[in-house]
């Protein structure tokens, strides 16, 4: 493999980001969405439009990037270029708790049995046993559930899957949009980073004294005057339309992985 410059690849990746907004605009960026199409399994199915109103992440062109490498993940390229990623869950907006993590193994084993699609690339790259087998091959080289929960404990930037059931442990579980309020600030700072104003201003149309305080300690007041001003912009809204968003909000931070 050629060697890596992290920083001309850090480059690359905003700048498919920039190309993917530039779409959504109207300018032809057909090879930036299937390059995203390609690399990133939860769009690969999906037409260009939705591609380009996918909110794709920083972090999703990353591993985009990484793939395009002939890699797996960011993390693996910043480990062959001799950087160490940053630890911790305060670098990620997913935080899936473990049923959700649990389910996407089952899931992932049953999409290898069935012998097609990137799962079949996935394992390859992430377990050396399989690395040179066909599909067809890798079908019938009885590929357990823990071998599957470590390749998914690595995608997560964990050593193993013990040390990912440990570490999502002991995370304060999210049920409801309030629970945010009991989120570190370094979470609440990225949950206001990746959403931005507009989504938060509806998200918090009903929300508490507590929450609200706690957003509002980790943002400037330029910035949380601009966002009550938003919200009173919207004027009364049904509790159904907040209730939505805020939903989306949490499937989001659940689910937001790239490798999935």
């Amino acid at each position: 493999m050629a060697e890596l410059n992290v920083e001309n690849l850090r480059k690359q990746a905003k700048s498919l980001l920039k190309q993917l907004k530039s779409g959504a605009e109207g300018v032809d960026t057909a090879d930036s969405v299937r390059r995203v199409r390609r690399s990133l399994p939860r769009l690969s199915q999906v037409a260009d439009q939705e591609v380009l109103s996918a909110e794709v992440t920083l972090q999703e062109a990353q591993h985009v990037i990484a793939v395009e490498q002939g890699l797996s993940n960011w993390k693996q390229l910043l480990s062959e270029a001799g950087e160490s990623p940053r630890e911790g869950w305060g670098t990620l907006f997913v935080r899936p708790g473990l049923p959700n993590v649990r389910r996407e193994a089952e899931w992932f084993l049953w999409m290898i049995s069935r012998g097609g699609g990137w799962p079949m690339d996935r394992i390859r790259q992430s377990l050396p046993r399989v690395a040179e087998m066909s599909n067809e091959q890798i079908t019938q080289a009885d590929v357990t559930l823990a071998e599957v929960q470590r390749v998914v404990a690595v995608d997560y930037g964990f050593a193993d899957w013990e040390t990912l059931e440990m570490e999502l442990g002991k995370l304060h579980p999210i049920q409801n949009f309030e629970d945010f309020a009991a989120l570190a600030d370094h979470e609440i700072r990225q949950v206001i980073f990746r959403l931005g104003r507009d989504r938060l201003a509806v998200a918090l149309k009903t929300g508490s004294d507590q929450l609200m305080a706690r957003f509002e300690s980790n943002m400037s007041p330029a910035a949380w005057q601009a966002l009550v001003d938003a919200m009173e912009a919207l004027g009364p809204m049904p509790m159904s339309a907040v209730e939505v968003e805020q939903a989306r909000i949490l499937e989001k931070f659940r689910t937001d992985d790239p490798v999935v």
